[in-house]
């Protein structure tokens, strides 16, 4: 369609909202959102991360165990787990698109 036509349906679009902002539904959206679990703490310094493709690894140089989980943006963290000392871990994805952010204490 037309530009016009584009016009046309912007106009059920805003009654729409208009009439959502006048029942209050705007107002409950703006209550209070649900506590968010608390932020996970970096990793030590003496575990080691790096990333080969779609596999994320870490290595424990530390004296002791570590749990850690590896975290992607765009695709799924993994599980928290432990690695003793000395000792290694990966996790693999399957989306091209994410991309490794790093490991962090759980």
């Amino acid at each position: 369609m037309t530009m016009g036509g584009r016009r046309m349906l912007a106009l059920p679009v805003l009654a729409v909202l208009a009439l959502g902002l006048a029942s209050g539904t705007a107002a409950a959206s703006t209550a209070s959102a649900p506590a968010q679990s608390p932020a996970l703490a970096a990793a030590p310094d003496c575990v080691e991360s790096w990333v080969d493709g779609y596999t994320a690894e870490a290595r424990n140089d530390c004296s002791t165990s570590k749990r850690i989980k590896f975290t992607w943006a765009l695709a799924p963290d993994s599980s928290c787990r432990t690695i003793r000392s000395g000792s290694s871990s990966s996790h693999t994805i399957s989306n091209p698109l994410a991309y490794f952010t790093g490991i962090e204490s759980c």
